[in-house]
């Protein structure tokens, strides 16, 4: 199995602010505070400032990205089930395709 190397989870998607998909808390570089992981930001219009998208399909494109990790794990799960005969073989290969998708 690959070596996860993606920032761990649980991630949350700030959607009342400026659409910021964070990481868990970490310790920032002085060591007195704990501060969420920035990992992207999702914005309702490009760099040259035209709208390209709704705020609803923005919301749910972050709840989707925040959910990243918790999707992998439940994929990573599903193919041992599979791998011991407990889903179609149907279902294993979506499960197996989904997996390469992340290099897993």
């Amino acid at each position: 199995m690959a070596k996860l190397e993606h920032t761990a989870g649980d991630w949350e998607f700030d959607s009342f602010d400026r659409g910021y998909i964070l990481g868990p808390k970490r310790k920032v570089k002085n060591g007195k505070a704990e501060m969420p992981v920035y990992l992207a930001e999702l914005t309702d219009a490009d760099s040259e400032g035209l709208f390209i998208r709704s705020h609803a399909e923005r919301k749910a494109n972050g709840r989707l990205m925040a959910a990243a990790p918790r999707l992998l794990d439940a994929l990573i799960h599903a193919r041992l089930d599979a791998q011991h005969g407990y889903i179609t073989p149907a279902t294993a290969e979506k499960i197996n395709s989904a997996l390469a998708l992340t290099g897993h």
